[in-house]
């Protein structure tokens, strides 16, 4: 019966040394490590995880592992989830700026009741969940936005072009000021980022790894941002190149309900731009020696922002959802560029009203979908659940 198992559980005392016992050598001998999870049991729920690589690396490709505190029946609830089937996901899309809308979305739905399993998503929208993961709150979030995108201008060093338009030794250093040294794998909250890995031409899932560096390869705009190059000698651009909205990837990881972040639109950005007026490079030299010169240039959109919108355009009329994946999509002015990072809390507090409404709207309806996100049992009295939750409180 032990080698035919499906799945086999680990279970270890976090704060033993990490070598294999003699019982995980024999689970090891006889199962693959993709049918293994490792469970390490904390007897506290601390602030920080530490060592959880040594635990891995003597059980390399075990499927997943968990972090479950004794003290917090959370941890024991998600795992219950992820053996059953029942794991709840959020998937996050990019949209470099229009990612903060994410933030609104996801505070949303856990003041509805949601309790999330596994976080993932690409490029901004990576960032974003790396932090719901780490442990921050919505507003905390919003403030790292706006300390390394407005305060510090991480997208508006400009450097000469050798290896890109932009200096990233401003934006590394706030993401690591951000997010610390923290690791991928010491999360207590399961997490990964997608980017694109140019060498293998594939994509990457980040699940192991400072965390730091996850966010930064999967928002590595190309030509914008230098690639991120690993130890191993890949190179990672920007996640949203092969898939910006990693449902997929999170279907591998796990089984179970997701809710699908995408970034909606009010309709198509037009430019009514006169194509003959863009000068050449005598008019520009010209023309950019004096204030009223530069002025009267036209709004075409910097080079910054025409790659960006690039990089985001091939984006999938609609998504492959699965029978219990829900498509949440906020919409989102066409006045709001992809760079506007000022805008940051106005897309913020904008995307969480909404979904605030969307969630009341849907509960009302009994949406199956929504339900099993929020846990409520079907045929439940939604009335006193409502109450409970405070979901329509104000």
């Amino acid at each position: 019966m032990y080698r035919q198992a499906d799945n086999v559980l680990l279970f270890a005392d976090a704060s033993d040394p990490p070598g294999l016992s003699p019982c995980e050598a024999l689970a090891l001998s006889v199962h693959t490590p993709s049918n293994l999870r490792l469970v390490l049991v904390h007897r506290t729920r601390a602030a920080t995880v530490s060592g959880t690589a040594a635990w891995l690396d003597a059980r390399p490709g075990v499927r997943q592992h968990h972090h479950v505190s004794l003290e917090d029946r959370l941890d024991v609830e998600r795992l219950v989830r992820f053996l059953s089937g029942e794991a709840r996901g959020f998937v996050a899309a990019g949209g470099g700026s229009l990612g903060c809308a994410h933030i609104g979305v996801y505070k949303a739905f856990v003041e509805a009741g949601a309790s999330f399993d596994y976080l993932g998503g690409t490029s901004s929208g990576a960032a974003i969940m790396a932090g719901f993961a780490s442990g921050l709150d919505a507003d905390a979030i919003d403030r790292g936005t706006h300390l390394i995108f407005v305060k510090s201008r991480a997208f508006r060093r400009l450097t000469l072009p050798q290896y890109a338009l932009l200096d990233h030794k401003v934006l590394d250093r706030t993401l690591q000021a951000e997010y610390g040294d923290v690791l991928i794998e010491d999360l207590w909250l399961p997490f990964f980022a997608l980017s694109t890995n140019l060498s293998s031409r594939q994509a990457h899932v980040h699940r192991r790894g400072k965390l730091w560096q996850a966010v930064r390869a999967s928002g590595s705009i190309p030509g914008v941002l230098p690639p991120f190059f690993t130890a191993e000698g890949d190179m990672l651009v920007d996640g949203a190149i092969m898939n910006n909205l990693p449902l997929e990837q999170m279907k591998e990881l796990k089984t179970g309900p997701n809710v699908v972040a995408s970034l909606g639109s009010d309709g198509p950005r037009k430019h009514h731009i006169d194509y003959d007026s863009i000068p050449g490079a005598s008019e520009l030299a010209v023309r950019m020696l004096t204030p009223f010169g530069r002025a009267n240039l036209p709004k075409v959109p910097s080079v910054i922002q025409v790659i960006t919108a690039s990089v985001l355009a091939h984006r999938p009329e609609e998504v492959m959802l699965g029978e219990r994946d829900l498509l949440v999509s906020p919409p989102i002015s066409s006045a709001i560029g992809f760079m506007d990072w000022s805008r940051h809390s106005e897309l913020y507090v904008e995307a969480y009203d909404w979904t605030k409404r969307w969630i009341e709207d849907h509960l009302t309806e009994s949406d199956p979908k929504l339900l099993q996100i929020l846990g409520i049992q079907p045929g439940h009295e939604l009335s006193q659940t409502i109450g409970n939750r405070g979901v329509f409180g104000g």
